[in-house]
């Protein structure tokens, strides 16, 4: 059983953030694919910041309810999965040697 930890908290919400920034970032133009890409990343960030906001401490330091941390951990793990999924699918495999 895993439990929560503010360093992968803290990595994953990083690499979120700049995930949506560079993905923004490499849509330039104005064309339906580009404005339909847009679209959804803000769908992506707003959704994200939601469960963010609900899953973590407010400004007076009071804790989250355990159902909005689970929603953001999960989250955290589904992104993962998709972030694995991703570069294994779009990497070169390289075979070594046994020395």
């Amino acid at each position: 059983e895993t439990q929560w930890n503010d360093t992968i908290y803290l990595f994953f919400h990083a690499l979120i953030a700049y995930t949506l920034e560079q993905s923004r970032k490499g849509v330039e133009g104005n064309t339906a694919e580009q404005r339909q890409l847009l679209f959804m990343l803000d769908v992506f960030s707003h959704i994200y910041g939601h469960i963010f906001e609900s899953g973590t401490a407010n400004q007076e330091g009071v804790a989250p309810d355990p159902a909005s941390t689970a929603a953001l951990a999960e989250l955290y793990d589904l992104f993962q999965e998709a972030a694995i999924h991703t570069v294994k699918s779009n990497a070169n495999s390289i075979r070594l040697n046994d020395v």
